[in-house]
């Protein structure tokens, strides 16, 4: 069903700019489009080994900045992101969430949705 579909953009800051990354169907195709992988097998890097290669980084951020950014605004970001490596750190969660949320099954993501029962909060007496 279109409601379990969920396209969710994330926030980032690069170089004191900020940046809406997004993964939606479009940009699915241009990962693959540019790395000739599919998206699937960057699925299980992400899930099961928590790793992309440092070259894929780029193309990441290319695929996931298409939809709210322009070409001279990625490659801006991108090259920030050569000349300073450790910036891909503060941000590779996000670029991971936005592409992972809606791949994921709607079973999942129905299961996260239910409420959690509050912890009862014990008391101290003195």
């Amino acid at each position: 069903m279109l409601e379990d579909i969920l396209n969710n953009n994330c926030k980032i800051k690069i170089a004191e700019k900020e940046y809406t990354i997004e993964f939606d169907h479009c940009a699915y195709a241009a990962l693959e489009k540019q790395t000739g992988k599919s998206i699937y097998e960057y699925y299980d890097k992400f899930l099961a080994l928590d790793n992309i290669m440092y070259a894929e980084v780029f193309e990441f951020l290319q695929a996931g900045l298409l939809k709210h950014h322009s070409l001279k605004e990625i490659e801006t970001a991108k090259k920030f992101i050569q000349k300073n490596p450790s910036a891909w750190n503060g941000i590779k969660d996000y670029v991971r969430f936005s592409f992972l949320m809606p791949l994921l099954p709607p079973e999942y993501m129905r299961n996260v949705k239910k409420k959690v029962p509050a912890k009862k909060s014990k008391t101290v007496k003195n």
